[in-house]
């Protein structure tokens, strides 16, 4: 900002714009700068709180595939856990008239 237009406003915009391109730690950079030079003003801290602590959009979607497959994995365990349950509930259903009837 070498212009002679350096103010905070024109920062925040800035800041602002550099969201929008998904360049947060270059936002984070200007808002720390500003908060360094102007500790009493809101606004940075403001604008900050709209930062992510996130990873960027192509990383969110790796994420949700790895999640999509734990639930899918999940399911099949416990699909497979019912069966097996199921399974011993038969037996054990069975078993007890057979014992009674042998007592």
């Amino acid at each position: 900002m070498d212009s002679g237009y350096d103010t905070i406003a024109t920062r925040l915009n800035l800041a602002t714009v550099l969201q929008a391109l998904d360049q947060y730690s270059e936002a984070e950079k200007v808002l720390k700068d500003l908060q360094e030079q102007y500790p009493s003003d809101y606004r940075f801290d403001m604008q900050m709180a709209y930062l992510p602590d996130r990873p960027a959009p192509h990383q969110r979607m790796a994420q949700i595939r790895r999640n999509t497959c734990v639930y899918r994995t999940n399911l099949f365990v416990v699909g497979i856990v019912d069966m097996i349950v199921s399974a011993v509930a038969a037996v054990v259903s069975a078993w007890i008239p057979a014992q009674q009837e042998k007592s």
